[in-house]
């Protein structure tokens, strides 16, 4: 294995960071009652938030992008008019 040095026998090189946090006791103590793994709980709890984070950026953005196309070219009607008579609206 390769690390960041390209030197194949010294283990690899992590970018890891300790980083201390105040965290309510009532948070803690359910915490500890679902792992023994604090540390790794919070680290996973991060990266999912980030990722549903990036998840919800990239659909807003896509959101804006379609309703910017739309107003720079609004659809026709010949375009939806013959399929508004195939939606089901139900109550």
């Amino acid at each position: 294995m390769l690390n960041s040095g390209g030197d194949q026998k010294s283990p690899p090189v992590f970018n890891d960071m300790t980083v201390q946090i105040e965290i309510d006791e009532d948070i803690v103590s359910k915490v500890d009652s679902i792992t023994s793994d604090r540390a790794g709980f919070i680290r996973r709890a991060i990266v999912k938030e980030l990722s549903r984070k990036e998840r919800r950026s990239s659909s807003e953005e896509i959101d804006r992008d379609i309703i910017e196309s739309y107003t720079r070219q609004p659809q026709l009607p010949e375009e939806y008019e013959p399929w508004q008579d195939e939606q089901v609206w139900e109550d």
